[in-house]
């Protein structure tokens, strides 16, 4: 996943830039703060207490499949993203995948599979 922008890029006052994960663009925002005069700031789209952890809640986490999920893991650590289960098999569902913590307290699952729809990227 590579963000579209190289640096995030103003949006009606809002600073944002993209992933897109096969045909799904993921828009990632910064949080406004009345420091920096957006008109968005305190709304309650960004709370003034901050934002919480998503497990347990209406969108647990986010999942994506990665053909190998070791030399993700290994990416993701250098880049410094928090890691908040290692690298495992799932024992209910009988898939490798491991768990960072993504912007704002987002759970994000990679998942050891084919990418979704299946042989777009690869013929295997």
């Amino acid at each position: 996943m590579k963000p579209q922008h190289e640096r995030a890029v103003e949006f009606f006052g809002v600073l944002l830039n993209v992933v897109r994960v096969d045909n799904v663009d993921i828009v990632i925002f910064a949080r406004p703060t009345p420091d920096n005069g957006n008109q968005f700031a305190g709304k309650e789209l960004w709370p003034e207490d901050g934002f919480r952890p998503t497990e347990g809640s209406v969108i647990n986490h986010l999942a994506f499949s990665y053909v190998a999920a070791g030399s993700a893991l290994t990416r993701i650590k250098n880049a410094g993203v928090p890691i908040v289960q290692e690298l495992q098999i799932d024992p209910r569902h009988g898939h490798t995948s491991f768990y960072v913590r993504g912007p704002d307290g987002l759970l994000i699952e990679i998942v050891e599979d084919r990418p979704i729809p299946a042989g777009n990227w690869s013929k295997k």
